[in-house]
């Protein structure tokens, strides 16, 4: 179990916490991209050049992954808006693959969920 986040700054932070059956830390993982503010969704790295995302600026993509595409839709139709801090967030679920040990890095299919900036 565990969650990771996001943050847009004057740079990007991210972080991935996980958790124990009960809820407790077990161990994190923190960093950032100094990357400025208004330059976050602007900056086209490797791979996003092959997949030729464009991001209004500044903007964080999240890309979650579904095995079809009625699969994907209904994902969309069953999408939760939540209110919560003085936001509104779109909530979805994207469900877990189970690949094989040698299908992991680099992932095979890709990634269940992607963020990018």
């Amino acid at each position: 179990m565990g969650y990771g986040e996001f943050v847009g700054n004057e740079s990007v932070h991210f972080g991935v916490t996980f958790e124990d059956e009960t809820g407790r830390e077990t161990g994190s993982v923190k960093g950032r991209d100094p990357v400025k503010f208004g330059s976050i969704g602007t900056k086209a790295g490797k791979k996003r050049q092959a997949s030729k995302i464009v991001l209004p600026r500044p903007a964080f993509r999240v890309r979650l992954m579904y095995p079809t595409k009625e699969a994907a839709q209904r994902a969309k139709e069953s999408a939760e808006i939540v209110q919560q801090g003085g936001g509104y967030f779109l909530l979805l679920n994207a469900p877990a693959v189970r690949r094989k040990k040698e299908r992991v890095d680099p992932p095979q299919p890709p990634a269940e969920v992607r963020v990018d900036w």
